[in-house]
């Protein structure tokens, strides 16, 4: 299945937010995404980085994938979508994900007392605050497809949730640590059936998260992705074979030379059944990943260079 939209998700320091999502556009990539993360090497507010990656490019859509929602105020929270969605109009993508920082003690001080809210609700609730388009509590409710609104997951459950809902849905292939892949296809089909089922319409696409190490070589890039690895802390092994690619997160999804990464992807959204495709090049400096970004745009003949447009149909 060919790939009919490139995006990328962030990468090493924040410093580089900005740079990069130049860079990405320059390249003719449709999305970049950033994350929430809270280490001293990388950024806890993914909304402010969204907002100056925004502000560092012009066509380039830009979202969140996406804020901890247990840990944030909800009405706060939709005033700054509603902000970035008026400041960015048609470029800007809220994405939430029902994640938990790992240190126990700074979980108990980000939730500062709060306990931690009813998940769907707190969607409900805060789709609702965005776009006004249901009412709270109205579990019939059909809302309005919300394109600009992504539930990004591993989950079956946030797969029905998203498409109950009408949000767009993200696959974290890479975070899928251990699930098989039948699992996971069957993920991705619960949201398609769900949108189907409670719209009566085809599910827009799936987006698919991977990462991995494009270079001009195999070695080079295998090189790179060791390296890369070794600095986050981790000792994961390199694949020999193309299903731990399917199937691991502990492998990359992409690894090789440009002709051999597209090949790769090319694979994985056959599998997956979907054309839209987002990256997260892992390599040890900033200058290597945006090259593995690059080589891979080199390879896509739908993406046009330099105009931040992709060939094939409209959003």
């Amino acid at each position: 299945m060919a790939i009919e939209r490139l995006g990328a998700i962030d990468v090493l320091s924040p410093a580089n937010v900005g740079a990069l999502a130049s860079a990405l556009e320059s390249l003719g990539y449709y999305r970049y995404w950033l994350t929430e993360h809270h280490s001293p090497q990388q950024s806890g507010s993914p909304m402010l980085m969204a907002a100056i990656a925004a502000a560092s490019t012009s066509r380039l859509r830009i979202g969140t994938a996406g804020a901890m929602l247990p840990y944030y105020n909800l009405p706060r929270l939709a005033s700054e979508t509603r902000l970035l969605r008026s400041l960015f109009p048609d470029r800007f993508e809220f994405g939430v994900i029902n994640g938990r920082v790992r240190d126990p003690i700074l979980h108990n001080r980000m939730l500062d007392g709060v306990p931690l809210r009813d998940y769907p609700a707190a969607i409900r609730y805060l789709m609702s605050m965005v776009t006004g388009s249901f009412s709270i509590g109205d579990e019939d409710a059909l809302p309005t497809e919300l394109e600009d609104f992504w539930i990004c997951s591993t989950s079956p459950s946030s797969a029905t949730l998203a498409g109950e809902l009408g949000s767009r849905f993200a696959y974290h292939h890479y975070l899928a640590a251990g699930v098989p892949l039948a699992e996971s296809l069957a993920i991705v089909d619960q949201y398609r059936e769900q949108w189907s089922l409670r719209r009566g319409t085809a599910p827009p696409p799936v987006v698919l998260v991977c990462y991995g190490c494009c270079a001009q070589t195999e070695w080079e890039a295998r090189e790179r992705w060791a390296a890369s690895i070794a600095q986050k802390g981790h000792s994961w092994p390199l694949p020999t074979t193309a299903e731990p690619r399917l199937r691991d997160r502990s492998f990359p999804c992409f690894l090789g030379s440009g002709p051999q990464c597209v090949a790769q992807l090319e694979e994985l959204a056959n599998v997956y059944g979907t054309t839209d495709i987002v990256l997260q090049s892992l390599a040890p400096s900033f200058p290597q990943v945006v090259e593995s970004y690059a080589l891979i745009a080199a390879e896509q003949p739908a993406i046009t260079p330099s105009s931040g447009m992709i060939a094939g149909p409209a959003r």
